[in-house]
């Protein structure tokens, strides 16, 4: 990932906003040898990779703040609504599936497989 350099006497400033992907990775922050110097002139020695590492993007899962209808009966061909706290992506290299369990806890649960969802997106300006 790329990153934009700021400094203010004895602080430098990493900002690495636009390296974000939405995925979530660990790097290492390399700086090279003589990046840096005193007033004097005498240069940092630098900074190898695995001295310091961070972990970039988001690591805490979604999660699920309202669920439509709200505990209620739903017939068979309702759909059933999950909003998520933030903004989420389908995940198409797995396989999901839905696992229908009667509340009284009797019976089999059903396995549904879930199939990808078509999907149109409307961009509003």
């Amino acid at each position: 990932p790329s990153a934009r350099l700021s400094y203010n006497e004895r602080v430098v400033n990493i900002n690495v906003e636009d390296s974000l992907t939405g995925a979530t990775e660990t790097c290492d922050l390399v700086v090279s040898e003589r990046a840096v110097c005193d007033e004097a002139g005498v240069p940092f020695l630098g900074l190898p990779a695995d001295q310091y590492s961070f972990l970039l993007g988001e690591s805490a899962p979604p999660v699920i703040v309202t669920f439509s209808p709200e505990d209620a009966a739903v017939a068979p061909d309702s759909v059933v609504t999950l909003t998520f706290g933030e903004t989420v992506r389908l995940n198409i290299d797995v396989q999901a599936t839905l696992q229908v369990v009667e509340a009284s806890g009797l019976g089999s649960p059903t396995s549904l497989a879930l199939a990808p969802p078509q999907v149109s997106v409307v961009e509003n300006r």
